[in-house]
């Protein structure tokens, strides 16, 4: 199922203009790419999600927990800016520019997930754990749909 999930985006991400489109290489290029990309999307949710329960559970202490949370901050920040340049470079068509701006608003969700959790943190504010979970639900339906994977049961 996930390498069916994996095709659906690189049908999206791969498109390009019609033009290029016998140019071996570059779908190469497109669909490592895009696997990477999702790839990354995926594991950037579970690994915010194993900050949060290593903490709660006592397996990391708090340094150590805002020290991970800035890091993910800023990594988000990076891979947000990245995709924008992409989006914004012409390189791909509309369909790949679709998938591209996904991306782009699943790492501003994840990182509203992560300075959440990281107000928490630093606050134990309930509020904060409250917001982290709705942005938690928000960011899994967007990678759900980039996937195209089974929706779950909420």
């Amino acid at each position: 199922m996930f390498r069916n999930c994996i095709l659906l985006l690189l049908i999206g991400i791969a498109g390009f203009q019609q033009s290029q489109a016998q140019n071996p290489e570059k779908d190469l290029y497109l669909e490592t790419m895009a696997v990477l990309s999702s790839n990354n999307m995926y594991m950037s949710y579970v690994y915010l999600g194993t900050i949060a329960d290593s903490y709660i559970y006592d397996a990391i202490k708090k340094e150590m927990c805002i020290n991970l949370l800035n890091e993910y901050l800023q990594l988000m920040e990076i891979s947000k800016n990245q995709f924008t340049k992409l989006y914004e470079s012409g390189f791909l068509d509309q369909e790949g520019n679709d998938a591209v701006l996904m991306q782009v608003d699943i790492c501003q969700i994840l990182k509203e997930e992560a300075g959440d959790y990281l107000e928490f943190v630093k606050t134990g504010e309930n509020q904060h754990l409250e917001s982290f979970e709705q942005n938690r639900i928000l960011a899994w339906k967007k990678i759900e749909d980039l996937l195209g994977l089974e929706q779950s049961a909420e």
